[in-house]
């Protein structure tokens, strides 16, 4: 039995033991039910209860959208809910947030707000640029354009420091090749100038690996820190350099140990490093991340470690 698989049997099971409130489950997808998909009247209980208002308010005066549309998702295996989960309850506390970063690199000291966001907080979700740099049609949070599942702006010395999240939980990818068809053309028409100008990524873009997930994604936002670093004088978000995070539990080894085509034999984290000439890069285990700080947020902590930390 895979990760995911696992999960999902997690999460059924938790259903069942009442805790997910008032949530009822057999929501549809595609036309079929699932037992771990809650039904569109009770998605809001796919949330930790003390941000279901706040994650509400949130998306509603940032504009952003939720992955199934105007309301959270009722799939107990979502990666943005998963974000949310950990991520929302300390978006406010500097020094939590301060505390996760020093586990990621102990030279940061201190955090700032994240200025896009109306009643910002030490943490933003859903972010886009300002202005579009990826020759992308539209830039809209959580939707149709390269975003960041959530970023903090770390301080080290006089350098800002953007620490970009891409949150998974339990994603696998098949080797689809992304460069096939029209919308391949238009992709590699779209990106290609930008990879092999970028000084981060090996300047191939012919390279089947930026052509297939996870690494597609990777590449894109890649991209998307490198612009925002040299565009700084014209954001909101001012960075001098820039942390890609890439968040996934280590027991998805489907996702972390796949064999890759095009690139046999690696693991997920070794294949992505081989196609930076500057690491910026760390994949996180989340309950090892969080273990800095989950003495300081004992509910959270326990809701989190019966939900996701098994």
């Amino acid at each position: 039995m895979g990760f995911k698989d696992t999960q999902e049997k997690h999460q059924i099971q938790l259903f069942e033991n009442k805790f997910f409130d008032k949530a009822k489950n057999n929501g549809e997808y595609r036309g079929k039910t699932y037992k771990h998909i809650l039904t569109p009247d009770t998605t809001i209980y796919n949330l930790y209860a003390d941000i279901r208002k706040e994650a509400l308010r949130y998306f509603e005066e940032n504009t952003i959208s939720w992955w199934s549309g105007n309301k959270p998702t009722g799939n107990l295996l979502s990666s943005q809910i998963a974000c949310l989960n950990h991520l929302m309850p300390i978006m406010h506390d500097r020094n939590l947030v301060l505390t996760l970063l020093k586990k990621i690199d102990k030279d940061f000291e201190d955090v700032l707000p994240i200025q896009c966001d109306k009643n910002p907080g030490f943490i933003g979700f859903e972010i886009v640029s300002d202005n579009i740099y990826l020759n992308e049609k539209i830039n809209n949070r959580g939707a149709n354009c390269t975003s960041i599942d959530a970023i903090i702006l770390g301080k080290k010395g006089d350098q800002n420091i953007l620490v970009a999240i891409e949150w998974k939980y339990t994603e696998k990818y098949n080797s689809e090749d992304k460069s096939k068809d029209s919308a391949g053309k238009t992709r590699i028409d779209r990106y290609s100038n930008l990879i092999n100008q970028s000084k981060i990524l090996f300047p191939n873009a012919n390279n089947k690996v930026y052509w297939q997930e996870p690494f597609y994604q990777l590449m894109r936002q890649t991209l998307w820190c490198e612009e925002m670093i040299k565009n700084k004088n014209i954001e909101r978000i001012k960075a001098d350099d820039f942390i890609h995070i890439h968040v996934i539990p280590k027991n998805n080894l489907q996702l972390l140990d796949k064999s890759y085509k095009n690139c046999p034999q690696k693991s997920m984290d070794v294949v992505w490093k081989g196609m930076l000439k500057d690491c910026h890069y760390q994949v996180v285990d989340p309950q090892e991340w969080f273990a800095s700080i989950k003495n300081n947020i004992p509910a959270v902590a326990g809701y989190l470690s019966n939900r996701y930390w098994m």
